[in-house]
């Protein structure tokens, strides 16, 4: 029988992004992956090098392999900086990947 795992993500925070743009800022976002299943961008943060998400999702991820399998499941975290019209390359802030170190609550329908 499937088991049904409910994940929550809340709250990312970036420290001393580089300066990207020409005025010494940048323009934040953070795209989120959880193993290819659940995809998400958060808002972008102006001009700013030290943001705060205040993010909050949740989702139901199942499974038929139970705990140990979602232990083995990747989160991936990329910051990035919104393009202008006239540049043709993202520049990124950087990558943090979370593998298996996630709380876990188990739950089944």
């Amino acid at each position: 029988m499937p088991i049904k795992f409910a994940v929550r993500l809340h709250s990312f925070k970036g420290e001393e992004l580089a300066a990207r743009d020409k005025c010494g800022t940048s323009d934040p976002f953070v795209k989120i992956n959880f193993d290819n299943f659940f995809k998400e961008r958060t808002e972008v943060i102006p001009k700013e090098l030290n943001p705060v998400w205040q993010y909050a999702d949740n989702f139901v991820y199942e499974t038929q392999y139970g705990l140990e399998a979602l232990k083995k499941k990747l989160l991936i975290l990329k910051c990035k900086r919104q393009r202008r019209q006239f540049q043709r390359r993202l520049h990124w802030h950087g990558r943090k990947s979370i593998y298996g170190r996630l709380p876990l609550e188990a739950w089944s329908a």
